[in-house]
């Protein structure tokens, strides 16, 4: 029986465009989406800012170009999930070399179709850490994604979310210190109360901002060990190379999107979750779910996030 040859899938300013939600869609009259952004290179248009969104430079959708044409080939010999998975395993191993984290132990790489949905995600796992409920420790909203506070409580209102303001009513930076205290007195209050603390780390916020400061963190996981998850918002993805490998280091989880400073489509993003964090996740679903098999934890983990 001859095997049924695969559709041509979909052209690639198409594809870089699905499967995220409605900030990404480009209105058909003007060719751009809300951002301001369009899904093919187009230099002469102004972004709107950095921080934001900005269009796909052509470098990268020359790649994305490419790619499309090697799975469409790859799909003439090889069933779909194969061609599926092989593509994921050979991203991931493409940006954590990029990233330069060969001397770590290699941390899981789950993709997802923006930052604010890393946020979610990243939660979401924290949530199954605590048994008494889970505090989120993050910048005042100005300074971060616009969507991110309303991703962290999603699927489960009852997730207590504080803010700390980085700047005064006029604008002012406060001080670091005085930033840092207050985080401080946050999560030890809570932690207190028997919670489960997840910091959220920006670096950098919208205005060019590291709050708390990294001296912060460290004291703060000190402190509170296993009742405190971490995830860095390096989402403008200007982290360096060695402040993202000591973030791992420190079994920091760490949010990237390919958008805004590298020049990727909007929207395009992925969450590095440090070997020693992915052991202990997947722990936490088998106790959760005694008749699962270690496997099938695993078939879990990479249906749901990948």
């Amino acid at each position: 029986m001859l095997r049924q040859l695969p559709l041509p899938i979909a052209a690639t300013e198409r594809l870089l465009v699905e499967g995220g939600d409605g900030r990404i869609a480009i209105d058909k009259v003007s060719g751009v989406n809300r951002y301001g952004c369009s899904a093919t290179p187009y230099p002469e248009l102004l972004s709107y800012a950095s921080a934001t969104a900005t269009t796909i430079s052509p470098a990268a959708y020359a790649a994305a170009d490419a790619l499309r044409t090697q799975i469409q080939q790859a799909l003439l010999q090889h069933p779909a999930e194969s061609v599926h998975t092989t593509q994921l395993q050979r991203l991931r191993a493409e940006l954590l070399s990029l990233c330069e984290l060969q001397a770590l132990p290699a941390p899981e790489v789950v993709f997802a179709a923006s930052g604010t949905d890393l946020h979610h995600i990243a939660t979401q796992l924290a949530v199954a850490a605590g048994t008494h409920g889970l505090m989120v420790l993050m910048v005042d909203q100005e300074e971060t994604g616009s969507g991110v506070y309303a991703s962290i409580t999603y699927a489960d209102p009852e997730i207590e979310v504080v803010t700390v303001a980085l700047r005064e009513p006029d604008g002012t930076a406060r001080h670091a210190a005085e930033i840092d205290a207050e985080f401080l007195n946050l999560a030890t209050s809570a932690h207190a109360l028997g919670k489960h603390v997840l910091l959220i780390q920006t670096d950098v916020s919208k205005t060019g901002m590291i709050a708390p400061s990294y001296v912060c963190s460290a004291r703060m996981s000190q402190s509170l060990g296993n009742d405190l998850d971490v995830l860095i918002d390096a989402c403008q993805f200007r982290i360096s190379p060695q402040t993202l490998r000591a973030c791992l280091a420190h079994g920091y989880n760490v949010a990237l999107t390919g958008s805004k400073f590298v020049g990727g489509p909007s929207f395009s993003g992925a969450l590095l979750i440090p070997a020693q964090n992915a052991a202990r996740i997947r722990e936490r679903y088998a106790r959760a779910t005694p008749p699962l098999t270690a496997t099938q934890a695993e078939d879990i983990w990479q249906a749901r996030y990948t």
